[in-house]
């Protein structure tokens, strides 16, 4: 049987393993009919099956008490999609509405309509959270250097060695142009730089006995590496955040993307008094069906693999003959064939043309015409059977 989703494995485990623990506001169906959750199980049962485990897969089909909790968590689901939308609307609506007033002055500092000073550096860097890049930092370096290496291919260079990559870096660093950079983005680029190097060096000692082709393993050019701090100065200066911004509004979105995330995370984590053997024991089910598949289309000793290998050739020598077949040969009259498409097409293009009907043409009178044509083989049908 072909079961069409999204692909993720907890859909793909539903469907063959199974369905898995029930959840109500995060936690195992409750007790409501007087000391149990359904009047089908005994008093204070503690059994996976009273508190929400469905132990059958969608394959094999879920027993009635089943199918309920499923249902009820379902309906959990459908519920909080259409309350908490609102929820986090009025409560993003609210965090803005709080934090509107707090602006980034010039002296750099987070101040509020009175003036109060709130953080005297925003964010601790002064970085704009919208221009970050990998890693929550202002600049992807390792991604930076690969792209300047494939712009600026300097051929005509000596590359460099760890010694002089890690001098060269410092001196620029020093120059005044890098002046507005932090001193912990400049520890961050003489840290990456630094791998780089000690990468440089274990590639040229490894490989020395190939002579001149070690020094082109990881090549770094004196242009490459300022073009590469410049880059990335670029780009941290970019994501310092401006005075005047309102970073209120930037810190809302914050705490509602902290808090979705949060959310997830603790619906992910599970709770005490689970049945954890249910579940390990349904992991094992899962695993040696998967294991048996994989038995069974593995190829077993003893099997005529000549006889496999055999049609494998002739399909591959077939394939190849009919493209031999259809390659064109030299000192083919290809005028002659192109010649022939022009007429095949200006021939269809004519066939069209007769059957496209004309402006002013009695149609109800084709209508009538094919009415009567179709209406007597239909009968002449009925009537033979």
């Amino acid at each position: 049987m072909l079961v069409l989703t999204q692909g993720s494995n907890i859909n793909i485990s539903q469907m063959i393993a199974c369905v898995g623990q029930q959840a109500l506001n995060g936690k195992r169906v409750p007790n409501g009919f007087e000391d149990r959750s359904l009047p089908h199980f005994e008093r204070h049962s503690k059994i996976p099956a009273a508190r929400g485990f469905v132990e059958n897969s969608f394959y094999t089909g879920l027993t009635p008490t089943e199918f309920f909790f499923h249902t009820m968590g379902g309906r959990e689901g459908l519920v909080d999609t259409a309350v908490k939308t609102a929820e986090t609307g009025y409560l993003q609506r609210r965090l803005v509405k709080s934090l509107e007033d707090l602006v980034l002055h010039y002296d750099m500092t987070v101040r509020n309509a009175t003036g109060e000073v709130v953080e005297f550096k925003y964010g601790s860097d002064g970085l704009d959270p919208t221009y970050m890049e990998g890693k929550d930092r202002p600049v992807d370096l390792a991604r930076v250097l690969q792209d300047i290496r494939a712009r600026c291919n300097v051929r005509d260079e000596e590359p460099l060695d760890g010694d002089a990559m890690m001098a060269a870096a410092e001196e620029t660093l020093a120059l005044d142009d890098f002046k507005a950079c932090t001193d912990e983005f400049k520890k961050e680029i003489l840290d990456f730089l630094s791998t780089e190097a000690s990468r440089v060096r274990r590639l040229r000692a490894r490989y020395a006995h190939c002579g001149p082709i070690a020094f082109q393993l990881a090549r770094l050019t004196l242009t490459q590496l300022v073009r590469f701090l410049r880059a990335a100065h670029d780009k941290y200066q970019r994501g310092v955040i401006e005075p005047g911004t309102a970073v209120g509004a930037l810190a809302a979105q914050l705490v509602r993307f902290l808090r979705a995330a949060h959310d997830k995370y603790q619906r992910g984590v599970i709770e005490p008094g689970t049945a954890v053997g249910a579940l390990a024991a349904q992991l094992v089910r899962f695993l040696r069906a998967a294991h048996d598949k994989y038995q069974r289309g593995v190829i077993e000793p003893e099997t005529a693999v000549g006889a496999l290998a055999a049609l494998l050739v002739r399909f591959l020598r077939a394939a190849h003959d009919k493209y031999q077949r259809g390659v064109i040969e030299p000192g083919t009259a290809v005028g002659a064939l192109a010649a022939q498409l022009v007429r095949f097409l200006r021939a269809a293009h004519d066939k069209y043309q007769r059957g496209v009907i004309e402006p002013g043409t009695a149609v109800g009178a084709l209508a009538a015409q094919v009415t009567s044509t179709i209406v007597p083989i239909g009968t002449e049908r009925y009537s033979a059977r």
